[in-house]
């Protein structure tokens, strides 16, 4: 088939990213909620303990290992001066992990990783490969992610709210009752820049290009301080 890879070097227009979310709407309505999904104990819950989301922070020796990862000017660069604060950043990634296993909103399966470089495009369409890091979740974390790596920082800025509403309409169009309104959907949407930006801020050159790490990095901390993340954990 006729098969094009994605890239974080490069962007979706507004366009695709909505038939994108769409097809998340899909994947999180078929599971939603599901008694069936839940009692699949093989599968992690997103940020549980003991994962690989929940123990980024750790695994790089906490906070003083989060400064050593930001320590070198082209990383630093790729927040501003008030975002790049590796103690603020340790706490938030904590603080999300107290969030999710204290949530009793219903669950659904997130693939996890939804980065331009685990996407390609079939038949006008686009899908998703490297499912290891596929979650029992919520929704809104895979929403963040794919929006805030996806679209260039001006495009995300004029029309991630859009992008939000379109996609809780598509949810809805599934017949899910999500019973979020927009106003909880987008207050849930800021909590989630400073975990894009660990997943990427974690990752050594050599296990990605240099130059798709740095940029996807500037895309996920613009996002930290366009959407005021610190704030909302008192911070």
């Amino acid at each position: 088939k006729n098969v094009t890879f994605g890239s974080n070097l490069n962007t979706l227009s507004v366009d695709q990213l909505m038939l994108a979310l769409e097809d998340f709407a899909a994947l999180h309505a078929r599971w939603w909620g599901s008694e069936d999904l839940m009692k699949m104990d093989w599968l992690p819950l997103a940020q549980g303990e003991g994962t690989l989301d929940a123990e980024f922070v750790n695994f790089q020796g906490g906070a003083e290992g989060m400064a050593r990862l930001l320590a070198p000017p082209e990383r630093a660069a790729t927040l501003s001066a008030q975002a790049n604060d590796a103690d603020k950043i340790a706490k938030v990634v904590d603080a999300l992990v107290q969030r999710e296993a204290s949530s009793t909103a219903p669950r659904c399966l997130i693939h996890g990783d939804t980065h331009l470089g685990n996407s390609y495009w079939v038949d006008g369409r686009m899908a998703w490969l490297d499912w290891q890091l596929v979650r029992r979740g919520r929704p809104i974390r895979e929403v963040f992610y794919v929006i805030g790596c996806s679209l260039s920082v001006e495009d995300r800025r004029k029309h991630e709210r859009d992008l939000l509403k379109h996609y809780l309409s598509a949810l809805s169009a599934h017949g899910v009752d999500h019973g979020m309104s927009f106003d909880d959907a987008w207050l849930e949407y800021r909590h989630w820049p400073v975990w894009g930006f660990i997943c990427w801020a974690v990752t050594q050159d050599g296990w990605q290009p240099k130059e798709v790490i740095l940029e996807t990095m500037r895309r996920f901390g613009a996002a930290i301080d366009d959407l005021e993340t610190y704030s909302l954990f008192g911070l």
